[in-house]
C-alpha cells in the first residue's frame, strides 16, 4: 500500500535489484547500479548505496554510511539478556557491518526471499 503522496500504476519489483515503473511515459528505476543505473560508474567506497535513474537523465546514488540506531541496540541488548533468539536482516548487502559486540548473530542479506528468513529464524529457534 502506498502511503501519502500519488501512487504508481504498474510498478514492478525485480527481487533483489528494484523496483521500476514508467511515470509520465518516462521509465525510472530506484535499486542497484547494474539495474537502475548499468552505465554508470561503479563507485567502491565501501558504503551501501541505492540508484535512481529517471530515462535519460544522469543517475543518481544515495550512499548510505549507518551505525546502528541507539534503540536497536538496546531492543538488541534487552532480547540477548531475555534469552530470546534473533537474526538481523539487512537490504544493504555485503556493506553492513555489525557491532562487534553482535558477532554471534546470525545475518540474512538481499537478496533474500521470505524462505530464506522463515529458514534463518528457524536456524536460531532451534
Amino acid at each position: 500500500a502506498a502511503g501519502p503522496g500519488v501512487g504508481v500504476n504498474g510498478a514492478c519489483e525485480a527481487p533483489g535489484e528494484g523496483i521500476e515503473a514508467k511515470i509520465d511515459g518516462v521509465q525510472v528505476r530506484l535499486g542497484r547500479r547494474l539495474f537502475a543505473a548499468p552505465r554508470a560508474q561503479d563507485v567502491a567506497d565501501g558504503s551501501a548505496e541505492l540508484w535512481f535513474a529517471r530515462g535519460d537523465e544522469p543517475p543518481t546514488r544515495f550512499a548510505f554510511t549507518d551505525a546502528l540506531r541507539v534503540d536497536a541496540a538496546q531492543t538488541i541488548v534487552a532480547l540477548k539478556k531475555r534469552g530470546i533468539p534473533f537474526t538481523f536482516a539487512t537490504g544493504y548487502g555485503d556493506s553492513t557491518v555489525v557491532p562487534e559486540e553482535f558477532s554471534g548473530v546470525p545475518v540474512v542479506r538481499k537478496p533474500y526471499d521470505a524462505h530464506q528468513i522463515a529458514r534463518a529464524l528457524r536456524d536460531v529457534m532451534q
